[in-house]
């Protein structure tokens, strides 16, 4: 829901992490069937060839973080991530390690020369940890379930990098901010709209975005998968639904 004003320029995304191209991706719907423009980041090198030749968007190669330092990484697939305490790749053997330098946001959005506007930033930083093969279908949704609800928070890490008052954000879905971010989006003008999904993402619009008469409309109309909790309108965390859908 960008603003109305904006002449011939394409709406711009941000997708971070991008992860699988299509499967998993928040943003393909926008640049193939709205042909929107924007970045993919995404710090596992298993996934870039696939991105590079399947998505329009430009691909980024990097981890994103507060300051740049050497970390360790492990590329598997969808699930590969930062290893290190507290993160969901606690462990990984020497031969499945690769290391890797992290970036500021701020220099990411310089050198690629991000408009000042970000239409839509889609910000799922914490790679999926993998159930154990050997259980049901059932309790491995249960396993993959709890284990997104354990590990949050690399989000507060990717935005201490971003520079708030050199661009805007029109709309930005997170998956379950902690405390820090979320003080941080309120002192920047950001504002709760609903919980959506069922793994503690939540949306958050700016008040620039909100003055506009067609973002109220679809405000009005409602956004599909998103609710209100019954608090006069005033946010409310909600955890991770870590209950399984039936059996098939």
């Amino acid at each position: 829901m960008p603003s109305d004003g904006m002449g011939n320029r394409h709406r711009f995304f941000i997708d971070l992490a991008a992860n699988e191209w299509r499967r998993n991706s928040n943003t393909r719907a926008l640049e193939r069937d709205y042909n929107w423009e924007g970045l993919c980041i995404e710090a596992n090198p298993s996934l870039h060839a696939s991105l590079l030749s399947q998505r329009n968007c430009t691909v980024v190669g990097a981890a994103v973080a507060s300051t740049e330092e050497m970390v360790r990484f492990t590329p598997r697939g969808v699930y590969g991530g930062i290893v290190g305490k507290g993160m969901r790749n606690s462990k990984a053997h020497d031969e499945d390690v690769i290391e890797m330098r992290t970036v500021p946001f701020w220099r990411i959005l310089e050198q690629t020369k991000a408009p000042k506007t970000i239409d839509y930033m889609s910000l799922d930083v914490e790679a999926r940890a993998p159930p154990p093969p050997d259980r049901t279908l059932r309790s491995r949704i249960l396993a993959l379930t709890l284990s997104l609800c354990q590990f949050q928070g690399a989000e507060s890490l990717v935005m201490a990098s971003f520079p708030w008052d050199a661009y805007s954000i029109s709309v930005l879905t997170v998956e379950n901010p902690k405390e820090d971010l979320v003080q941080a989006l309120e002192a920047h003008g950001y504002v709760w709209q609903c919980n959506h999904g069922h793994y503690g993402d939540e949306m958050w619009l700016s008040r620039r975005a909100l003055e506009f008469k067609h973002v109220q409309r679809a405000l009005a109309r409602g956004i599909h998968n998103c609710t209100h909790d019954p608090n006069n309108g005033k946010r409310v965390q909600r955890k991770c639904d870590c209950v399984p859908p039936p059996e098939p």
